[in-house]
């Protein structure tokens, strides 16, 4: 009888322990999913000179030292200078880009999907040929543009962009801002140009003379078939 009350006493002992040990991995596992969900999409860039971007028409100076922090839409900046998410460039060096948040590249050509461009990927030009950089990462960039997936459209060559009833010529490094149905502006690497954009205006650009890219509703269309461009660049494949 006392061998029976003992091996009882035993069994429940081991069955408690099990059940703290199932609680326990429940907890690790609920704390590791919490903290990958507040960490996610959590980047930094330190700025090696001063930058600045163009806001709205009006240049935005970005000391050398800022450090910008990019996580989920938050654009945050240690030194309380207040970060856009269109490019950021710099006087000291010509021809350089960083695009701070994350950005869709789109090669028209290609069969794949567009793919996605990490927070603070560096666009330069080297030899006519334009690199993509981030860390020790390198890529050529070829007949494509950069598009975050909201409003902001970034190109790497010279492009036709048409706003109502008028065209204007854009150089590389220069970027479109056009929310739909809503007031924006094309910035001009080369001139420092700012062309509005009338709040309802059509905004399209030529790319060669197959593509046509609507960017005020986000549109893609060739001479055989059109794409709505993503609006979500979570959800693309990273670009390797």
């Amino acid at each position: 009888m006392k061998y029976k009350m003992k091996n009882k006493w035993k069994k429940r002992k081991n069955n408690n322990r099990l059940k703290t040990i199932i609680i326990l991995a429940a907890l690790i596992v609920i704390v590791a999913i919490v903290s990958a969900l507040f960490i996610r999409g959590k980047y930094s860039h330190t700025l090696e000179f001063d930058c600045y971007q163009i806001v709205c028409g009006i240049e935005v100076p970005i000391e050398e030292g800022a450090r910008i922090t990019v996580q989920d839409e938050l654009i945050e900046c240690s030194n309380g200078n207040s970060v856009d998410r269109v490019p950021v460039y710099s006087h000291k060096k010509k021809n350089y880009a960083l695009l701070v948040p994350a950005f869709s590249v789109v090669q028209p050509y290609e069969a794949q999907a567009p793919r996605r461009l990490l927070p603070f990927t560096e666009i330069t030009k080297e030899q006519d040929k334009y690199i993509m950089k981030r860390g020790k990462n390198t890529a050529f960039l070829e007949r494509c543009f950069m598009y975050d997936c909201k409003d902001t459209y970034f190109f790497t060559r010279d492009i036709q962009v048409t706003i109502g009833s008028d065209t204007i010529a854009l150089t590389p490094f220069s970027y479109v801002y056009a929310p739909y149905n809503q007031p924006g502006y094309a910035y001009d690497y080369a001139s420092g140009t700012i062309t509005d954009i009338p709040q309802g205006a059509s905004v399209s650009a030529q790319f060669d003379n197959n593509y046509v890219i609507y960017l005020d509703t986000d549109r893609m269309e060739s001479k055989d078939s059109g794409i709505i461009l993503h609006q979500n660049v979570e959800d693309l494949e990273r670009y390797k």
